[in-house]
């Protein structure tokens, strides 16, 4: 694997745990380290696939964060990461199948992202320099930090999307009738998700102490 693909995945993860509330502020995976992006571009058109996409990235990151911890003594230090990789291939694997026998629908809507969340460096980040290196305790609290700001995040893109796009609110019309009152159909596009992404991110008040922005975390 390229070494520039592998720096990426370790920088994916601090190098410290994060509180709960870090998850929504200063290590915010999505507004702060920008990282696992494809997945919010794409499916947060609406508010309710956003939210089962966050579920299910949550879901995959607890479970590697689960396991990591227990076998980290039995695993040698320099194949570590590529354990972590086929971990959470196997996890993401196993709610595949779930997805597609028992909630058929849904697997529709969320598409091969599902699958993709195998080569998330989000997860992959967190997993090499937290869930290796930490307790259980640590590694769980960490990883559903990580997770629920992952979530968090993501619907409140789809919310602002579904709203400004489609009019509509979780299916439901804003205007009270049957026709959305949307007025800007663009976000309902990939390139809305980005718009909408750059723009959350810059009124986020933690953006001021990103790497690479300058200044400190608030």
């Amino acid at each position: 694997m390229d070494s520039s693909v592998v720096s990426s995945f370790r920088m994916a993860g601090a190098q410290r745990v994060s509180t709960m509330s870090d998850g929504f502020t200063k290590d915010n995976p999505i507004f702060i380290q920008m990282i696992g992006l494809c997945p919010v571009l794409f499916l947060t058109s609406q508010a309710t696939t956003a939210l089962a996409i966050g579920v299910c990235t949550t879901a995959v990151l607890l479970f590697a964060s689960l396991v990591a911890p227990l076998v980290r003594d039995l695993i040698p230090r320099k194949g570590r990461y590529f354990f972590g990789l086929l971990l959470v291939a196997g996890i993401v694997a196993i709610l595949d199948y779930v997805l597609q026998t028992y909630f058929q629908p849904l697997s529709e809507s969320l598409s091969i992202f599902v699958p993709l969340i195998a080569v998330n460096c989000f997860i992959i980040g967190r997993l090499t320099t937290i869930g290796f290196r930490t307790s259980l305790g640590r590694s769980l609290g960490d990883a559903l930090a990580m997770g629920l700001g992952f979530t968090g995040v993501a619907v409140v893109i789809g919310v602002v999307r579904e709203a400004l796009g489609r009019g509509t609110i979780l299916g439901f019309p804003l205007s009270g009738g049957a026709a959305p009152w949307g007025f800007i159909p663009l976000l309902s596009f990939p390139v809305g998700g980005f718009l909408v992404l750059e723009i959350l991110a810059a009124m986020f008040p933690w953006r001021v102490g990103a790497p690479g922005n300058g200044g400190h975390h608030r």
